[in-house]
């Protein structure tokens, strides 16, 4: 972020609290880890997952073979028609049981991610998984982020489709995170919007009074002239023109501009209404005020 330097009116640059993709890479090559750890320790316990085919069998024979097959062992059986005209019947056993395993981790994974913010690997790295306004997601928003894994990995079980969309679109957001209206950020910006629609504040942008209120100004709410009469900002707050550098008191003085309710305004000036310092951004129609927590201009909450 910019900081304020005397003559001139750079407040703030966006930010992009969801630029942590190499974080989010290892986070999910840990997730894999620990995915492949469970299922080793799965088929170890339950023997695991076998196929079997036969070859060279008449559609008779095939399919009796699995009706004796599925009669005595828990899985599957089918018969395919093969190019030569023979057919052939595949059993796999112990699917049922893989299939619940797949399952149940992708249950668990979703509650432990909108329980606490993060997988295994996200908690590891300081991830957290929020939503458009920085709370964390929550279970709902987790199982749908999570389901659509199909498609993020949807080349081979690898996350292409995934990985590109989360280094390319803006946000870094998977096609999951679209889905769910999801991002990704560090655990320090849990409660900040994840993408700040914050704009630099350039010298000289100002060039006289903002329009009055009702055009281009907040239309509800109270509204109060600004008063330039205030002994400057609170302690930390931002510097304001006229000001000297590294005072934190003192009368700003606003001019070069029209009056605006009986005082001039030309510059960032005071807000009772809403104990806080405004300014309007004529480039882009916007009236801006002054976020102590985050010490950056945002646009004025309707």
């Amino acid at each position: 972020m910019s900081t304020f330097s005397a003559g001139t009116l750079d407040y703030g640059t966006p930010s992009d609290h969801t630029a942590v993709v190499g974080p989010r890479i290892v986070a999910w090559i840990i997730d894999l880890i620990v995915y492949l750890a469970l299922l080793a320790a799965f088929n170890a316990v339950a023997g695991g997952v076998n196929m079997v085919t036969y070859d060279d069998l008449t559609f008779e024979s095939a399919q009796s073979l699995c009706d004796d097959w599925q009669a005595n062992n828990d899985g599957f059986c089918s018969t395919t028609n093969q190019a030569d005209g023979t057919y052939s019947a595949t059993t796999i056993e112990g699917a049922p049981g893989g299939l619940l395993f797949w399952t149940g981790h992708l249950v668990v994974y979703a509650l432990i991610q909108g329980l606490t913010g993060g997988s295994v690997g996200k908690l590891a790295l300081g991830l957290r998984v929020v939503d458009k306004d920085g709370q964390v997601a929550g279970i709902g928003k987790s199982f749908l982020r999570t389901i659509a894994w199909i498609v993020d990995g949807l080349v081979c079980g690898l996350p292409l489709i995934g990985g590109v969309a989360m280094v390319s679109a803006k946000g870094h957001r998977r096609v999951g995170d679209l889905l769910a209206g999801t991002y990704v950020v560090k655990k320090s910006s849990v409660g900040v919007p994840p993408v700040s629609d914050v704009v630099a504040m350039p010298a000289g942008s100002w060039g006289g009074a903002p329009p009055a209120p009702g055009w281009g100004a907040p239309t509800s709410g109270p509204w109060s002239p600004p008063n330039p009469s205030v002994s400057g900002p609170p302690v930390g707050g931002p510097p304001v023109a006229g000001q000297s550098a590294g005072s934190p008191f003192g009368s700003p003085s606003f001019g070069g501009g029209p009056s605006f309710g009986g005082s001039a305004a030309d510059g960032p000036t005071w807000d009772p209404a809403r104990n806080t310092y405004i300014q309007y951004d004529r480039d882009r129609g916007q009236w801006l005020e002054w976020d102590e927590d985050n010490r950056i201009w945002v646009p004025i909450s309707q």
